[in-house]
């Protein structure tokens, strides 16, 4: 897996617009070749960041859709010239995390979650419960689902885990919100063991996942040292993958 992960570093050299929708302010950019993404810069934070880059990573070795994604660099001048004040305000230059946009898409509908095959949502009720990620929420009323989907192509994709690694989030909380609960029915012997061959490959390769974290996004400020903080993001996040080895993670209540 270790070959798929794309090390290359996006050049960012237009910066346009800020998503209205995100609590992160993304902004939607273009790079050297004019290709668009929707880009976070270090104004989200540094751990949401390095945890966009993980969960990514992780999504595709469960083979899971997702746009494709990269570390980006915005440059200094393009913030500092510019005549846009929420790029003033809400854009940090650095390293960033960069997210293709896809065309034709649009956030999930609770009406197109019927649309998706049965077994890829029981997929991603794996993956989030394996990562701690809480923050996709839809119901008939509306809600955030992160996931996005073209109507024409009756494709889904998953985004935004800035929120995944969370670990405050309880059984009881998880179980409750997330909206393919009813999927869980899905889980069988064979599902579970297809399961655990992700989860054993996404922790022997999470080392090499995390080795491409910037050192800006790791706040290395707080303990003076890059290399311990780095090791301190690994065995946090092999820890929540580790849960898996419990008896109590494949059952739902």
């Amino acid at each position: 897996m270790t070959d798929s992960i794309n090390n290359s570093i996006l050049q960012i050299e237009e910066i346009n617009e800020m998503s209205e929708n995100a609590r992160t302010n993304p902004f939607r950019c273009k790079d050297e070749g004019g290709d668009s993404y929707y880009v976070k810069t270090l104004n989200a934070g540094g751990k949401s960041l390095a945890y966009e880059w993980i969960a990514g990573n992780l999504a595709k070795i469960f083979e899971l859709p997702i746009p494709d994604f990269f570390i980006a660099e915005m440059p200094f001048e393009l913030i500092e010239y510019s005549d846009n004040q929420d790029i003033k305000d809400y854009c940090k230059s650095g390293f960033a995390f960069a997210s293709k946009l896809l065309e034709f898409c649009n956030d999930v509908s609770f009406d197109q979650l019927e649309n998706v095959d049965a077994e890829l949502r029981a997929k991603i009720l794996l993956f989030d419960w394996a990562i701690l990620n809480i923050d996709r929420q839809i119901s008939a009323k509306g809600g955030n689902p992160n996931m996005l989907y073209n109507a024409l192509e009756k494709q889904l994709y998953i985004i935004d885990h800035n929120l995944a690694f969370d670990s405050d989030v309880s059984r009881e909380e998880f179980w409750l919100e997330h909206p393919f609960i009813k999927d869980f029915d899905q889980w069988s012997s064979t599902f579970k063991l297809k399961g655990i061959n992700y989860l054993e490959t996404c922790i022997n390769n999470l080392r090499a996942i995390c080795e491409y974290i910037p050192d800006q996004w790791l706040d290395v400020a707080e303990l003076g040292n890059e290399v311990e903080k780095l090791e301190e993001c690994f065995r946090y996040v092999k820890s929540i993958l580790e849960r898996y080895q419990e008896e109590q993670f494949w059952i739902r209540e």
